[in-house]
């Protein structure tokens, strides 16, 4: 019964989107009240209900394409952004397509959103982006002068008016920092980054900002922002001078290391190509599809760090660390997991064999380097 109910939930959801399509099509310049009201509640609908069919990534792309509405007049709308929106659009349906024709194409999918996101444009002018945040926050006045300031820096601004729907994005979606206000309904701002930490949710090493008018210490929270006249001003400055500034990867800054990438699938190899491309002055990468030949070769030239991805055919990367330790018990090795999973189960799992770190997928290939460095330098205290 699920399944035909879900496949009634398809069919309809694709109706609406495609006359959203044909409504885009047709704008030239205004956006009349009425076809944005109703796209508007549309996309909200859908964002609402696919999780409750089990679809909870064509959830995640609409919480986006809800995200990109944020910066459009209701009456003038450019054609840089009819076209962003049109291919969330495109996103949404090749993901019912390949619902309806049982094809797993979501780590496709999920990586294609991600370029969507880094690609976004706020105005019309093409600005390439490398930080994403999700601000969490009731007050539409705050949220709209926040993202005034921080979208000027080049950051992609996500929303959420609740700690409810924050936290529904923050275990499905990935963030560089989270500011959300204390004063929200049912969860407040402590308790939101007091979950995150406890579920070893893949926001677990974003940066979280509190914005309160009260005197709040919590080790969960990096940076407090008081709430008042100028509080975007604050946030500009602290993205500015800290944030932003601890994102970049300076090429003299970085050890020379010897490191081997373990995973079969070859679509992610090009992925880390492009990630690594930057730094081969630095970073000595060798990348291997078949796990046995990955062990041999770390075995025999034992590199300083080892990345292995979870799920393999044949031989998995827990089993590879296993062997590695078993063959070569003297060598201290470095190994970072790559997993798709967000499971707390699955993820203090991988914590108990004792790697230096996990990164999940999908993962962002400008933000790569930075995450492998990161952990790779806690390691050595």
């Amino acid at each position: 019964m699920l399944d035909q109910y879900q496949s009634e939930y398809l069919w309809i959801t694709l109706e609406q989107i495609e006359e959203i399509e044909a409504k885009l099509t047709e704008i030239d310049g205004v956006f009349p009240s009425e076809d944005f009201n109703h796209v508007m509640r549309v996309v909200h609908s859908i964002k609402g209900t696919a999780g409750s069919y089990d679809f909870s990534l064509l959830g995640v792309i609409c919480h986006n394409l809800e995200d990109s509405f944020v910066h459009i007049s209701k009456k003038e709308i450019s054609s840089e952004q009819v076209t962003n929106i049109l291919k969330y659009i495109d996103l949404i349906k090749k993901y019912i397509n390949s619902k309806k024709n049982h094809s797993d194409q979501v780590l496709d999918i999920e990586q294609e959103l991600l370029d969507l996101k880094i690609d976004k444009t706020k105005t019309g002018r093409q600005k390439k982006v490398n930080h994403s945040t999700l601000v969490v926050d009731t007050t539409k006045l705050s949220l709209k002068l926040i993202s005034k300031e921080l979208s000027n820096l080049g950051i992609q601004v996500s929303y959420a008016k609740s700690g409810h729907e924050a936290l529904g994005r923050l275990l499905q979606e990935k963030f560089d920092s989270v500011i959300a206000s204390q004063e929200l309904a049912l969860i407040k701002g402590t308790t939101l980054f007091e979950i995150c930490n406890r579920v070893k949710s893949l926001n677990i090493n974003a940066k979280r900002i509190l914005l309160t008018s009260s005197d709040i210490k919590n080790e969960n929270i990096d940076h407090i922002i008081e709430k008042g006249p100028k509080i975007a001003e604050s946030l500009r400055k602290l993205y500015e001078q800290n944030i932003l500034k601890n994102d970049e990867v300076s090429i003299d800054s970085i050890p020379d290391l010897k490191i081997h990438y373990i995973d079969d699938d070859k679509m992610i190899h090009r992925l880390v190509q492009v990630a690594f491309a930057s730094f081969k002055e630095k970073l000595n990468l060798s990348l291997f599809s078949n796990p046995f030949d990955g062990l041999k070769a770390s075995i025999d030239s034992q590199p300083d760090l080892i990345i292995l991805d979870v799920l393999m055919p044949e031989m998995g990367g827990i089993e590879v660390f296993q062997k590695l330790k078993e063959q070569a018990p003297s060598v201290n090795w470095k190994v970072i997991f790559i997993t798709a999973s967000e499971s707390k189960e699955e993820i203090d799992k991988l914590m108990s064999l004792k790697p230096i770190g996990i990164i999940t997928k999908p993962f962002r290939p400008k933000e790569l380097v930075n995450q492998i460095l990161e952990i790779y330098s806690k390691s050595n205290f």
